[in-house]
């Protein structure tokens, strides 16, 4: 299946730590400053570098059909 990916500089404006996934890993919901708000992608190992004190940064995202936000990625930008 294709999705199209977004990417936009924005703002965390709350981060969630949710149950970790079947195979350990930790899984988020961010909250950002301009509206979107999805989950983190299961197992996926960027977030591991995720932490409270982010604030502004780059994230990757798409859509599923159902219309779910996913979050692919989130990189910290130099403010």
């Amino acid at each position: 299946m294709q999705y199209v990916q977004f990417t936009k500089a924005t703002e965390v404006a709350d981060l969630e730590r949710l149950r970790n996934s079947r195979n350990g890993n930790p899984r988020y919901r961010i909250r950002f400053a301009n509206g979107i708000e999805g989950t983190t992608k299961t197992d996926a190992g960027f977030v591991y570098g995720i932490h409270d004190s982010m604030k502004a940064v780059t994230a990757r995202f798409h859509y599923t059909p159902a219309g779910r936000c996913v979050i692919d990625g989130v990189e910290e930008r130099a403010s």
